[in-house]
């Protein structure tokens, strides 16, 4: 019972130290092969130490020009698929690097409430059902997909990552698997949908 699984979350607390231990030697590594070369590629792309440019390349420009797009219809938004356009230019679309800024804009408040609803009560689910689940290989696996999206809520709020055809083949398959995993659950016993219960 209890015990159980509080001992598997110390091994994936574990897991995941040796993990982060193990990133940060390959991170070494790869510094150290052609240290200068790499630091000096890390502080130009990144600290833009040789130029003017602000750190977010532009995004904060970007970001708050939606804001004041939304602004004009705060309730349902300006509409799916509208974009923002480069300056004096009338075919060249931006991406807009936040998938959070871009659903206020295009959907409104009602349309980010919404979306926002089902990502939250999907993750608290399947963050419930973990601790009953009864298969410990079933629950690395949903660990790891449920981390995987997790880290790419995270990267949404900062890059275009469901752009790539893999990356949101992936996603999609992580929704899927993890969602029937804990609806699996729920078919069990009565004392698994009792804990389920929100």
């Amino acid at each position: 019972g209890r015990t159980n699984n509080s001992v598997r979350l110390q091994k994936m607390m574990s897991s995941g130290i040796v993990l982060l231990f193990v990133g940060s030697g390959v991170a070494i590594l790869v510094c150290s092969i052609d240290k200068d070369s790499v630091i000096s590629f890390l502080r130009r792309r990144f600290l833009k130490v040789d130029s003017n440019a602000d750190l977010s390349t532009g995004r904060l420009e970007m970001w708050q020009e939606c804001l004041k797009i939304w602004s004009e219809q705060p309730l349902l938004g300006s509409g799916l698929g509208l974009k923002l356009r480069t300056p004096g230019a009338t075919t060249k679309s931006l991406a807009i690097h936040n998938y959070a800024v871009q659903t206020l804009m295009q959907t409104g408040i009602i349309g980010f409430t919404g979306v926002a609803a089902v990502v939250i009560l999907w993750l608290r689910r399947a963050l419930k059902s973990l601790r009953i689940e009864p298969d410990p290989e079933m629950l690395w696996v949903r660990l790891g997909l449920i981390s995987f999206m997790c880290t790419m809520l995270v990267a949404m709020m900062y890059g275009d990552v469901i752009f790539s055809t893999t990356v949101a083949f992936v996603i999609w398959f992580a929704i899927v698997f993890e969602t029937y995993a804990h609806s699996r659950l729920l078919c069990g016993p009565s004392r698994s949908r009792q804990a389920l219960q929100l």
